[in-house]
Protein backbone atom coordinates (compact mmCIF):
# COMPACT_ATOMS: atom_id res chain seq x y z
CA UNK A 1 0.00 0.00 0.00
CA UNK A 2 1.66 3.31 -0.94
CA UNK A 3 1.15 6.39 0.81
CA UNK A 4 -1.08 8.10 -1.19
CA UNK A 5 -3.09 4.80 -0.90
CA UNK A 6 -3.25 4.71 2.85
CA UNK A 7 -4.25 8.46 3.10
CA UNK A 8 -7.05 7.90 1.36
CA UNK A 9 -8.19 4.57 3.59
CA UNK A 10 -7.76 6.89 6.49
CA UNK A 11 -9.57 9.89 5.33
CA UNK A 12 -12.67 7.24 3.53
CA UNK A 13 -12.64 5.95 7.32
CA UNK A 14 -13.07 9.54 8.47
CA UNK A 15 -10.29 9.74 10.45
CA UNK A 16 -8.45 12.07 8.77
CA UNK A 17 -10.08 15.47 10.55
CA UNK A 18 -9.08 18.84 12.14
CA UNK A 19 -7.19 17.08 14.47
CA UNK A 20 -5.47 14.54 12.72
CA UNK A 21 -4.75 15.61 8.33
CA UNK A 22 -2.72 14.57 5.50
CA UNK A 23 0.14 16.27 7.06
CA UNK A 24 0.69 14.03 9.88
CA UNK A 25 0.18 10.78 8.32
CA UNK A 26 3.60 10.93 5.92
CA UNK A 27 5.70 10.86 8.98
CA UNK A 28 3.93 7.69 10.87
CA UNK A 29 3.83 6.37 7.25
CA UNK A 30 7.28 6.46 6.82
CA UNK A 31 8.18 5.53 10.60
CA UNK A 32 6.64 2.01 9.55
CA UNK A 33 8.47 1.15 7.18
CA UNK A 34 11.82 -1.38 7.43
CA UNK A 35 14.82 -0.21 5.75
CA UNK A 36 15.55 -0.79 2.28
CA UNK A 37 19.45 -1.14 1.06
CA UNK A 38 18.48 -0.70 -2.30
CA UNK A 39 15.90 1.91 -3.43
CA UNK A 40 17.27 2.73 -6.72
CA UNK A 41 16.64 -0.57 -8.62
CA UNK A 42 13.66 -1.47 -6.80
CA UNK A 43 10.50 0.37 -5.35
CA UNK A 44 10.04 -2.16 -2.50
CA UNK A 45 10.34 1.35 -0.15
CA UNK A 46 7.22 2.69 -2.27
CA UNK A 47 4.66 0.05 -0.67
CA UNK A 48 4.18 -1.06 3.05
CA UNK A 49 4.22 -4.56 3.58
CA UNK A 50 1.13 -6.07 5.58
CA UNK A 51 3.23 -5.91 9.15
CA UNK A 52 4.23 -2.22 8.00
CA UNK A 53 0.43 -1.33 7.50
CA UNK A 54 -0.10 -2.81 10.84
CA UNK A 55 2.69 -0.78 12.36
CA UNK A 56 1.18 1.89 11.07
CA UNK A 57 -2.14 1.68 11.67
CA UNK A 58 -1.02 0.91 15.33
CA UNK A 59 1.06 4.49 15.24
CA UNK A 60 -2.22 6.23 13.61
CA UNK A 61 -4.06 5.01 16.40
CA UNK A 62 -1.70 6.38 19.20
CA UNK A 63 -2.06 9.75 18.11
CA UNK A 64 -5.73 10.23 18.48
CA UNK A 65 -7.66 11.18 21.50
CA UNK A 66 -9.72 8.80 22.63
CA UNK A 67 -12.75 11.72 22.60
CA UNK A 68 -12.49 12.32 18.99
CA UNK A 69 -12.76 8.52 18.32
CA UNK A 70 -16.20 6.66 18.45
CA UNK A 71 -16.38 4.42 21.06
CA UNK A 72 -18.43 1.18 19.83
CA UNK A 73 -18.04 -0.53 23.79
CA UNK A 74 -17.82 2.03 26.27
CA UNK A 75 -19.05 -0.50 28.73
CA UNK A 76 -15.34 -3.00 27.87
CA UNK A 77 -13.01 -0.63 29.59
CA UNK A 78 -9.72 -0.12 28.18
CA UNK A 79 -6.65 -2.61 29.60
CA UNK A 80 -3.45 0.00 29.12
CA UNK A 81 -3.42 3.57 30.73
CA UNK A 82 -2.86 4.68 27.22
CA UNK A 83 -5.77 3.25 25.75
CA UNK A 84 -4.24 2.24 23.08
CA UNK A 85 -6.62 -1.10 23.09
CA UNK A 86 -9.29 0.82 22.32
CA UNK A 87 -8.08 3.58 20.53
CA UNK A 88 -6.84 0.45 17.63
CA UNK A 89 -10.21 -0.97 18.24
CA UNK A 90 -12.15 1.90 17.32
CA UNK A 91 -9.76 2.71 14.74
CA UNK A 92 -10.33 -0.69 13.16
CA UNK A 93 -14.32 -0.46 13.33
CA UNK A 94 -13.85 2.89 11.57
CA UNK A 95 -12.32 1.05 8.89
CA UNK A 96 -14.66 -1.85 8.79
CA UNK A 97 -17.29 0.18 8.36
CA UNK A 98 -16.36 2.66 5.47
CA UNK A 99 -15.33 -0.69 3.43
CA UNK A 100 -18.19 -2.28 4.23
CA UNK A 101 -22.15 -2.00 3.52
CA UNK A 102 -24.49 -0.88 6.65
CA UNK A 103 -25.75 -4.12 6.56
CA UNK A 104 -22.80 -5.95 6.95
CA UNK A 105 -20.92 -3.89 9.41
CA UNK A 106 -24.02 -4.14 11.50
CA UNK A 107 -23.75 -7.56 11.71
CA UNK A 108 -20.05 -8.28 11.93
CA UNK A 109 -20.10 -5.67 14.85
CA UNK A 110 -22.95 -7.35 16.56
CA UNK A 111 -20.93 -10.46 16.29
CA UNK A 112 -17.82 -8.74 17.68
CA UNK A 113 -20.05 -7.36 20.31
CA UNK A 114 -20.91 -11.18 21.17
CA UNK A 115 -17.45 -11.83 22.29
CA UNK A 116 -17.35 -8.58 24.03
CA UNK A 117 -20.17 -9.27 26.42
CA UNK A 118 -18.74 -12.87 26.52
CA UNK A 119 -15.10 -11.85 27.82
CA UNK A 120 -17.04 -9.05 30.10
CA UNK A 121 -18.83 -12.52 31.69
CA UNK A 122 -15.68 -13.97 31.88
CA UNK A 123 -14.00 -11.18 33.74
CA UNK A 124 -16.99 -10.89 36.22
CA UNK A 125 -16.76 -14.57 37.47
CA UNK A 126 -12.88 -14.09 37.33
CA UNK A 127 -11.80 -16.04 34.49
CA UNK A 128 -9.15 -14.26 32.44
CA UNK A 129 -9.47 -14.64 28.93
CA UNK A 130 -6.92 -15.05 25.86
CA UNK A 131 -8.19 -11.32 25.20
CA UNK A 132 -8.57 -9.50 28.97
CA UNK A 133 -4.79 -10.27 29.86
CA UNK A 134 -4.98 -7.60 32.91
Amino acid sequence: MSLDEFTQMLGDGGLLNEHFGNREVGPLWNLSMMTNKDELNTERHLNMTFVEFLEAIARVADRFEMANLTDFFPEYEAKSPWELDKKLESTFLLLIRATQTPKVFKQQLAKYGETVAAELEALKLGIVTTFSRA
